[in-house]
């Protein structure tokens, strides 16, 4: 007999293999980090000075309008949120959202 469960948990484990795998290809980064730095396709900045923030995503190529945006666990949901209204303030209509477990 055919174990359900494993296999449910085969076809998972390679729609989120190749979910991930393609997230990395296709968009720009954002990362926000639980001590409030962001990282933005490599660049750092900080939620204390999201002027600077929102100028990086001002300046985002708008040709690609993919954004994976990942939060490590414990970051504050209000930054997240933020940084979302600002993408979208700015043109971005697809906002991948993943959480970073530690």
């Amino acid at each position: 007999t055919l174990d359900r469960s494993s296999a449910a948990s085969d076809v998972y484990k390679r729609q989120t293999e190749s979910f991930e795998y393609n997230l990395v290809q296709e968009g720009h980064e954002i990362t926000i980090l639980e001590n409030g730095n962001v990282l933005i396709n490599n660049k750092s900045f900080n939620m204390n000075q999201y002027n600077e923030i929102e100028d990086a995503i001002l300046n985002l190529n708008t040709n690609n309008k993919i954004v994976i945006l990942s939060a490590e666990s414990f970051s504050y949901h209000t930054w997240v949120v933020t940084i979302m209204d600002s993408l979208q303030r700015n043109g971005f209509n697809e906002i991948q959202i993943r959480t970073i477990e530690k």
